[in-house]
């Protein structure tokens, strides 16, 4: 099952040549494509074993559930090796992404691959502050001290773990970034830093008569390795360029140690450090003056934070009030109570519901929701119901403010209902107390309000159908987003030639997106003249930033997508001139576009696509005049 949910994603994104990245978390398959107009989306929502898909910023994301490792598997198998190999990565440097998009998508990336033994070693933490407090095991036990090393040198040495999945995202040399971290927690540096604390007296080190290396503790740190890492990322590439390549085996890393290491202990790890130190006395103080404010508006949006990708740059923050503070007042709290949210109101629907399909769904993602993986409860039944989300939002909202009004704190990094060990407090009951009261709070309120808000049921038949699982036998088009029943129009609809032109059958066109209809069955004119007009009365609901594409909807519910040129986005609007506003109604032959055709043809394929994106609303569609001149006054599409 795994492989086809893989064949048929690949074939969706435009195939393997478009995918520049891909990778998954818990539940996501995460990608960066090259052309973002060759990728499905709705499609591949539609796969059987998909929850839903949509871009974020630049990345794709695929929410699949507890398979996406098995998925992801089969789909690197698929595609091989990827990766722009030049020192950078994609995810850090995917182009057209904004700043802020850029930072969310490399932390993301950073952190994903070791989530799982952080949240291993979370819990084993949580479990020995249990069992300590409950006085079932002392401190000076061998077994506590043994267990203890395995729950703590997670975070110890989380420069270690950072190091190398750093060095993945920025497509640098995994053993060079490890040696950047070791040198952060070497002896000299650590021990002259616990000297210090202890009142000792350290002789300082001194480069070049003037420049100290200061003493941090960089033992749990985040951000000093990160800037680190991507330092290396630029040097190491820059210096093999110097070098000669008979020389290069040792000279490459010996002059890219002494360099990033030198800027990493001098530089980067001091400002890394102190930003950490700032961001955490600065998130500190809001969560302790403002708390319920602060509380109430990160439960009330968290579901939507996750939904972009947002929370992942949360985490150094987390990871920083860990190693400063010995706990996290802010991302924990705040998850615990807004993820249990998403299960009680999965919950609720499954007792409402009356299909019951719907029940074992819900029931299955309320359970999935409780132990923490939120995703196919939200995406697959609180979103796609509506209602129920919103008494995800209020709930958490509401138990947020509660939770960090009362100063709840974590003391290690853990979702779910396991997670409350992750709040047991040595000779404080209270905190462990609210944590169960907020998460028992949250839960309820937001089966409550899902009751009370109500949602519109669906069918047991639609259902199956969205689910892939109807006993009968589908059409050649199951493959499709058949949520309604083909529109039978009262009359045959005739769409003409937008241009004038040879129209060439669309199996020619050298795209996979447009060559195997895709997005609907489409029409293909290479253009003679640079006039572009509505090949039918219509309105204009969609006009390209770049000029290169305009989308039409007749007022049968015909909708049209006019792509001029193949790949032409890449023009970003040179030699493409708009006639037309989204809005606006057209008639049949009124001018929407011009193209200087024989300028963009030295560039790109000029060829106009017409595409019908609703294909599946129709019972037929007929194309004329293939392999012939055509121009505006010929119909190209009879639609039934």
């Amino acid at each position: 099952m795994e492989k086809d949910i893989a064949n048929q994603i690949i074939d969706l994104v435009g195939g393997k040549d478009n995918i520049t990245d891909v990778w998954h978390c818990a539940t996501r398959l995460r990608m960066f494509v090259h052309k973002k107009d060759q990728v499905n989306v709705e499609k591949i929502s539609n796969i059987k074993g998909v929850v839903t898909a949509q871009f974020s910023g630049e990345q794709l994301q695929i929410i699949i559930g507890n398979k996406v490792a098995k998925v992801y598997a089969e789909v690197t198998e698929i595609t091989g090796p990827l990766g722009n190999n030049n020192g950078q990565s994609d995810r850090a440097n995917k182009s057209g992404s904004g700043v802020i998009s850029t930072i969310m998508e490399t932390i993301s990336g950073i952190f994903t691959p070791i989530l799982p033994v952080i949240a291993g070693a979370g819990l084993l933490k949580g479990l020995l502050t249990l069992c300590t407090g409950l006085g079932w095991l002392a401190e000076e036990a061998d077994i506590y001290k043994v267990l203890f090393i395995v729950a703590d040198c997670a975070f110890y040495f989380l420069p270690f773990l950072l190091a190398s999945s750093a060095a993945k995202i920025f497509k640098t040399n995994n053993f060079l970034a490890i040696t950047v971290a070791g040198s952060m927690l070497y002896p000299t540096i650590l021990g002259s830093y616990n000297a210090i604390s202890a009142g000792q007296e350290v002789d300082p080190i001194t480069l070049f008569g003037f420049v100290n290396v200061p003493f941090l503790n960089y033992s749990s740190s985040v951000i000093p390795i990160i800037l680190g890492v991507w330092l290396l990322s630029y040097v190491e590439p820059a210096i093999k360029k110097i070098v000669p390549r008979s020389l290069s085996i040792m000279f490459t890393p010996m002059f890219t140690l002494i360099i990033v290491i030198v800027a990493t202990l001098v530089v980067l790890g001091p400002l890394g450090n102190y930003i950490g130190e700032v961001l955490a006395i600065a998130i500190s103080w809001l969560f302790n003056h403002a708390g319920i404010i602060a509380g109430l508006l990160l439960g009330a949006t968290m579901p939507l934070i996750i939904m972009t990708g947002m929370h992942y740059a949360l985490f150094p923050l987390v990871f920083n009030n860990f190693a400063l503070l010995g706990h996290d007042k802010m991302l924990n709290p705040v998850a615990l109570v807004t993820n249990v949210a998403q299960s009680g109101a999965a919950f609720a629907v499954a007792f409402r519901s009356k299909n019951k399909e719907m029940k074992e769904l819900a029931t299955s993602s309320g359970v999935s929701a409780l132990l923490g993986i939120t995703e196919p409860a939200m995406y697959g039944i609180n979103i796609k119901l509506k209602r129920p989300f919103y008494a995800c939002l209020i709930a958490g909202g509401i138990s947020g403010a509660i939770v960090v009004g009362f100063g709840l704190k974590s003391f290690a990094f853990l979702t779910g209902i396991i997670s409350l060990t992750a709040y047991v407090e040595p000779g404080n009951i209270w905190n462990v107390v609210i944590a169960i009261s907020g998460f028992a709070l949250s839960f309820v309120l937001a089966f409550i309000l899902t009751l009370i808000l109500g949602f519109e049921d669906i069918p047991e038949e639609k259902l199956e159908e969205e689910m892939g699982t109807a006993d009968k036998q589908k059409s050649s088009k199951s493959d499709e987003n058949i949520d309604n029943a083909p529109v039978k129009l009262t009359e045959k609809k005739e769409i003409a030639s937008p241009a004038t032109g040879k129209a060439i059958p669309i199996e020619e066109i050298n795209d996979k997106v447009f060559s195997k209809e895709i997005m609907g069955t489409s029409y293909a004119v290479t253009p003679t003249a640079g006039e572009v007009v509505a090949p039918v009365d219509a309105e204009v609901m969609y006009v390209a930033d770049s000029k290169h594409a305009i989308g039409l909807r007749t007022k049968e519910g015909i909708e049209l997508l006019i792509h001029m040129g193949i790949d032409t986005v890449e023009l970003k609007g040179k030699y493409f001139e708009t006639a037309v506003k989204a809005t606006e109604q057209v008639s049949k032959g009124t001018v929407l576009a011009t193209m200087e055709v024989k300028k963009i043809a030295e560039l790109y394929d000029p060829t106009i696509i017409t595409i019908i994106t609703n294909t599946q609303d129709f019972q037929n569609i007929k194309k004329q005049y293939i392999n012939q001149e055509v121009t505006p006054a010929n119909t190209i599409f009879e639609i039934e």
